[in-house]
């Protein structure tokens, strides 16, 4: 287990050495994240780097070839220090608005690539770039789940049914490409 937490520091600082040479540095409202093996330090030599860009868009509109460019730009550097390609599901290797974090959590318009992000965020996630947003967006995420009205004894129901529905929703999903 050491092997890989090794490995994984190795890589996320040599990324985020990269990230601090790019043009990146000009923007103060995005955030990358990264999760799966990386973000629970198991990655291995094998693993892919399922990251995601979460803009916010409320401050700052972004043209959509700068968001291209972001993206092209955080795209080449990770490729160069991972050598295996993000899974092609679109829920990794994308860029995000804030709000897909933290709105329609719940609702019926909540989509499952929203959830899923929203979970791994929560359980499972590191900062690559702006540590500062990503501190303050986990705990917007966190405030929408636990409400002054629970008590401290109390654990939040709502915070442990979409994180049970989240493990849920993998077996199933896993269950399903197995069988696919």
């Amino acid at each position: 287990m050491q092997i890989r937490k090794n490995h994984t520091n190795e890589i996320l600082e040599s990324v985020k050495e990269s990230l601090k040479k790019s043009d990146l540095t000009k923007y103060q409202n995005i955030c990358l994240i990264v999760t799966g093996s990386y973000g629970r330090d198991e990655a291995s030599e094998e693993s892919d780097m399922d990251w995601f860009l979460v803009i916010n868009e409320n401050e700052t509109i972004l043209k959509d070839d700068e968001k291209q460019s972001i993206f092209d730009t955080v795209n080449s550097i990770i490729n160069e220090h991972v050598e295996k390609e993000t899974g092609g599901t679109d829920t990794f290797a994308s860029l995000i608005n804030i709000s897909d974090l933290h709105e329609n959590y719940g609702g019926d318009k909540e989509t499952n690539q929203a959830f899923t992000r929203r979970m791994l965020y929560l359980l499972e996630s590191k900062a690559l770039y702006n540590d500062e947003m990503y501190d303050e967006l986990k705990k917007e995420i966190v405030e929408l789940y636990i409400k002054d009205s629970v008590s401290d004894h109390n654990l939040s129901r709502f915070l442990l049914n979409d994180i049970i529905r989240y493990y849920r929703t993998i077996c199933t999903d896993y269950e399903f490409k197995v069988n696919e």
